[in-house]
């Protein structure tokens, strides 16, 4: 997708087709880092999680196919668990650099506004799917049980 959007923009920005053998050769030498590391990260993370982590756990009486070496003294496990308080920080880097392609950059005030109408639209469906299921609407629940308010933000009313 990212590729996709950073090669939609420099098409979109040419003014003649004879500089779109250059553009598609700059994109190309532009994006081969990121990807190659994106590609990488994730190749990475699929062979530990398939290799090497005993994801989820099985003790060996309940599955044997790692032999006599399974369960909770298996190669594995043990793995798993010298590597379990690293791992949150390893997901951390890995997902931190995933995630950091911003093409655009939002201000405080268009967040919130997204922010607010996605909350509105969400509790407008909500509603809609509780009244067509025949069940209370959140707010005649929270008048029921003297409320102001939903979620961990409510207010007590009496």
């Amino acid at each position: 997708i990212e590729d996709a959007y950073i090669l939609a923009q420099r098409l979109g920005g040419l003014k003649s087709r004879s500089s779109i053998p250059s553009t598609l050769q700059a994109f190309y030498l532009s994006r081969l880092p990121r990807t190659a590391i994106c590609q990488g990260l994730s190749r990475i993370a699929s062979d530990l999680i398939v290799s090497a982590f005993d994801t989820p756990f099985q003790p060996g009486w309940v599955d044997d196919r790692y032999g006599p070496l399974g369960g909770p003294w298996g190669v594995n496990n043990i793995f798993t668990n010298l590597f379990r308080p690293f791992m949150g920080a390893i997901f951390y880097g890995q997902f931190g650099y995933l995630y950091t392609f911003h093409p655009e950059q939002c201000s405080d005030q268009e967040i919130e506004r997204l922010v607010d109408e996605v909350m509105t639209r969400h509790r407008v469906d909500a509603e809609a799917t509780w009244a067509k299921a025949g069940m209370m609407s959140q707010e005649d629940m929270d008048k029921a049980d003297g409320r102001e308010g939903s979620g961990l933000s409510f207010r007590a009313t009496t």
